[in-house]
């Protein structure tokens, strides 16, 4: 058994299959042949149960493969008895070769999936007031409406590209998936589109403001005004975003139904009404209110200054340099934290006031009146509306799984699964739209949790004797020269 060990090295082609009958031979010889293993090729190969790799292995030793190097064609039929024909590495069957090793000697062809749809969209200015300075002259500027003119572009989508068919290295064809395609998001009343180039571009189809709207690109109607609203003009009520490119005379009203912009560096006076039903109000030159004018939005409101006018806001309200004397009212009223002041009046907000002074150094009068807000009550709503945005991501993926495994199906789609198809395509438009709205119901109640306390007044820079602060039931009246941030907490007025 010993010496048969040692043929066994020295003869790799030979098998042992049967231990047993072989030691059994050579206790108890009975004349006869006894099958103990078999005659290995001198080259054996394996392809992977996925097609895509093959292997070859050399039954001989070391020592005659260095002798005998010209064994190509061995390697060759191997691999030809396996139906091997593709991704054959020719470096690695020509040596040099390994005894008894495993040599990957082909690679199939991996399936390359297609380039997802690129959609890119007009991206709105944002409406956040920047005060900026010279040196000299302060000024409040925004890019507050985005005006368009029909044909201008909106949009665009690179459509996705089919995937590459790969192939096993015994040459089955492998279908490749091909890129996700997207839906561009529009309003067809107001965007157009059309292809151009390979590409579907989105385009005004009037006039207009661009507005996105339940998770839609759209151009809402626009009254463009280029000098004054007065006699010429007579009031102004307009179902879409209003531009006065000059002021509002005295006792003129406009109502906008969408954003209202007054870009005039004299702002307006005492005015009737400046209203925005369902969007923003700018006014680039402040407010002269003389106890006459009022300024209502629904959205927020962004003013250089306001000075003795009533200013209301579904939510936020932002004036740069000052407001004086004014009747005001917001989720959060934010003047400028070097420069701001609030003098006098009444300012009531829902959850936060920011400024850098509150009061003067005459010790004018200014009640501060933040209602406040529950905090988990806040919370429990926060919650359930990222529970509705999880459980919406859930449908969207379960849509997306079915509109895969149709944009990747190799024939085409018969009438019922194209309705199937269709139908899908128009559950994920509705899903992501309820994704958006959702999404900015979250970060709303997200700011809100950011307020200090259940109600906060910050003052930057100094509040004046006989400020009045009144934080849900809680009333503070400043005595001294402060500055800090007030705010409750279980009942209790905090000063930091």
């Amino acid at each position: 058994m010993k010496d048969l060990q040692s043929v066994l090295q020295r003869i790799p082609r030979i098998e042992l299959k049967n231990f047993s009958a072989l030691q059994q031979a050579f206790s108890h010889f009975a004349g006869e042949p006894v099958k103990f293993g078999v005659w290995r090729p001198l080259v054996d190969c394996t392809v992977s149960a996925d097609g895509m790799e093959a292997k070859i292995r050399i039954f001989e030793i070391q020592e005659e493969l260095d002798k005998q190097p010209d064994i190509l064609s061995d390697i060759l039929k191997a691999l030809e008895s396996k139906g091997v024909r593709e991704g054959i590495l020719m470096d690695a069957i020509r040596g040099p070769y390994v005894s008894q090793s495993w040599v990957v000697v082909a690679r199939g062809i991996p399936p390359i999936k297609g380039e997802n749809a690129i959609v890119k969209y007009f991206s709105p200015s944002e409406k956040k007031p920047q005060l900026k300075s010279d040196g000299k002259t302060d000024f409040y500027e925004m890019n507050f409406i985005d005006e368009v003119h029909c044909g201008d572009w909106l949009g665009e989508k690179t459509p996705p590209t089919t995937g590459i068919f790969g192939r096993t290295v015994t040459g089955k064809p492998l279908p490749a998936m091909n890129g996700r395609d997207q839906i561009l998001r529009y309003d067809p009343k107001t965007v157009t589109s059309v292809e151009e180039e390979g590409r579907t571009i989105l385009r005004a189809a009037v006039d207009g403001a661009v507005e996105w709207k339940e998770g839609r690109i759209s151009v809402t109607d626009r009254l463009t005004i280029s000098g004054d609203v007065g006699v010429a003009t007579g009031n102004i009520e307009f179902s879409g975003a209003v531009v006065i490119h000059g002021t509002v005379q005295d006792t003129f009203s406009v109502i906008a139904g969408r954003d209202l912009s007054i870009l005039s560096p004299l702002g307006i006076g005492a005015v009737g009404r400046i209203v925005s039903k369902n969007g923003d109000i700018y006014i680039r030159g402040g407010i002269h209110g003389q106890g006459k004018a009022t300024i209502e939005a629904k959205g927020n409101i962004y003013a250089k200054h306001a000075n003795n006018c009533v200013m209301r806001a579904g939510n936020e309200i932002h004036i740069g340099y000052y407001a004086m004397g004014c009747d005001i009212r917001a989720k959060v009223i934010a003047l400028d934290k070097d420069k701001g002041r609030l003098i006098g009046g009444n300012v009531v907000a829902e959850s936060q006031v920011v400024a850098a002074y509150i009061g003067n150094m005459y010790e004018r009068q200014t009640e501060i009146s933040v209602e406040g807000f529950n905090r988990d009550s806040v919370k429990e709503a926060l919650e359930a509306l990222v529970n509705e945005h999880q459980s919406k991501i859930k449908e969207l993926e379960k849509v997306m799984r079915i509109l895969d495994s149709y944009e990747t199906a190799t024939e085409p789609l018969d009438k019922s699964a194209k309705a199937e198809y269709e139908s899908a395509l128009l559950t994920r438009q509705h899903l992501e739209t309820d994704l958006h709205l959702l999404d900015n119901s979250i970060k709303a109640r997200a700011a809100i949790l950011k307020t200090r306390g259940e109600g906060e007044v910050s003052i930057a820079k100094a509040a004046y004797p006989k400020t009045h602060l009144s934080i849900k039931s809680r009333r503070q009246i400043v005595s001294k020269e402060t500055k800090g941030t007030f705010f409750i907490s279980e009942d209790t007025i905090h000063f930091e």
